[in-house]
């Protein structure tokens, strides 16, 4: 059983018409390109509608001259047309690459003058001790919460002084990231990444 021809999509019949205006550089009637369209595949009812969407992209010129309105389609025009969209195309790829550019050396800059050192890991280290610290005090505090209301009171305090010493330094780095993000506009992962500021740093 022979299969069905498949009809023309709305793309084809565009290009079927720009195709022929091509090969035939005179200006058309939409009266002639109905009965040009059954040769080329289109069907007379769709002719319009397939010449105008090609008006409309700019791969056809029309105008009206008295009454009838004229289509056409010179190759020198449409290869203007082609190199001006290559021509964008390759101004867009310049653009990329130049944000792409920049971006690099943003993040550098960003970089210089803050390579990892011993003293930001000290600090690190520091901080994460006494959160291990602030942690292990809460535990106490359960503990002997209901045994010795002296020690309770001693370790609310040191609990205190280590939990404002915490904040402190998430603070301070906080409040670097966040002049970070609005000069450089990158974002939070890329700044922690860059320098090395743990993931888990605002929680607990």
């Amino acid at each position: 059983m022979a299969k069905s021809k498949r009809g023309m999509s709305k793309d084809e019949k565009e290009t079927a018409f720009v195709s022929y205006f091509l090969q035939h550089p005179v200006p058309f009637t939409l009266k002639e390109l109905e009965k040009i369209g059954p040769k080329i595949g289109v069907t007379s009812m769709t002719v319009k509608d397939s010449v105008m969407a090609a008006v409309y992209d700019g791969l056809v010129e029309n105008d009206k001259v008295g009454i009838q309105s004229l289509f056409w389609a010179f190759p020198s025009k449409a290869a203007q047309k082609r190199e001006e969209k290559l021509a964008k195309i390759q101004s867009d790829v310049e653009k990329s690459r130049e944000r792409v550019k920049q971006l690099k050396q943003q993040q550098k800059d960003l970089r210089k003058g803050r390579e990892k050192t011993k003293e930001r890991d000290q600090r690190l280290a520091n901080l994460t001790k006494l959160r291990t610290f602030n942690a292990d005090l809460h535990a106490g505090l359960e503990e002997f919460r209901e045994n010795d209301p002296d020690i309770l009171s001693r370790m609310e305090d040191a609990s205190a002084v280590a939990k404002a010493a915490t904040d402190r330094w998430t603070d301070n780095i906080d409040t670097v990231t966040s002049w970070l993000k609005t000069k450089s506009g990158l974002g939070d992962e890329q700044i922690a990444m860059a320098f090395g500021i743990p993931a888990d740093l605002d929680s607990g």
